[in-house]
């Protein structure tokens, strides 16, 4: 976070900052999108795009834009094309003509194109599941393995498991479940496998549980948790209508009241 009005992402690789980039909330400007040419071709460049894009839509700005040199050796130009992003006007700036570019919901970087679904986690595929895993520099903001939560959920009758399934492949992993001594629905435990990040299936993820809470008669509100640090958990669950109930300074509970 630079301000209140400003944020910034990194993307770091092996001890190395390697990307950057920028997004103001009162503008709706994309102000700063940067990776270093040895690392380009690797994806940073659209994750990044997908981070401030979504934080900006999360913030309600109802117009997304940016401008790019529309030079032939501007590689920008192509780059937000492919992306999604349409031209709308141009601007003059000296010998530069600088193109603004909008973007509208239908076609935010991190769009899923295939379905996802969530599937029962079971003696077939819970191997693969064990499998899944956050990034390096995520494993301190998820305290407990996969296999920890397929573990645990063995002497925890309320624990549901659930796989995230895009074509047949299984891309992540969530445990639900309800508190047998108040009956609050919680979503415990939400897992993106690192090589899957980056692509929307965080956004369809979480679509695709909250569509099974409230499939869930009983369930009036959904509540979870995440570090205070974890920032990309934060503003998605607040791009979904989550809010802070309490905080503590390992973990801050979320809830989200569902219409009924």
């Amino acid at each position: 976070m630079l301000n209140g009005q400003v944020q910034g992402w990194l993307c770091e690789m092996a001890g190395q900052i390697v990307g950057f980039a920028s997004g103001d909330r009162d503008s709706g400007e994309m102000l700063v999108l940067a990776v270093l040419p040895e690392y380009e071709g690797r994806g940073i460049g659209k994750r990044l795009l997908t981070e401030v894009v979504s934080w900006l839509v999360s913030c309600g700005c109802p117009r997304i834009w940016l401008t790019a040199n529309r030079s032939p050796s501007g590689r920008a130009y192509g780059f937000y094309r492919h992306c999604g992003w349409r031209p709308t006007g141009e601007l003059v700036d000296g010998d530069e003509v600088l193109e603004y570019f909008t973007v509208s919901s239908a076609a935010l970087p991190d769009k899923v194109t295939s379905p996802l679904e969530l599937v029962d986690v079971n003696r077939d595929n819970w191997q693969q599941c064990a499998a899944l895993s956050v990034t390096a520099a995520q494993q301190a903001l998820f305290p407990c393995s996969v296999l920890g939560w397929i573990a645990e959920s063995r002497f925890e009758p309320s624990f549901r498991l659930h796989g995230l399934s895009v074509d047949a492949q299984l891309i992540g992993f969530a445990v639900t479940g309800v508190d047998p001594e108040d009956g609050e629905h919680w979503l415990l435990a939400f897992v993106i496998d690192a090589p899957h990040q980056g692509q929307g299936f965080g956004r369809a993820g979480m679509q695709a549980l909250l569509a099974y809470f409230s499939a869930q008669r009983a369930c009036r509100r959904i509540l979870l948790g995440h570090r205070p640090e974890n920032l990309s958990a934060a503003r998605l669950y607040a791009s979904f209508g989550f809010v802070p109930l309490r905080e503590t300074p390992q973990e801050i509970i979320c809830s989200l009241q569902l219409p009924r």
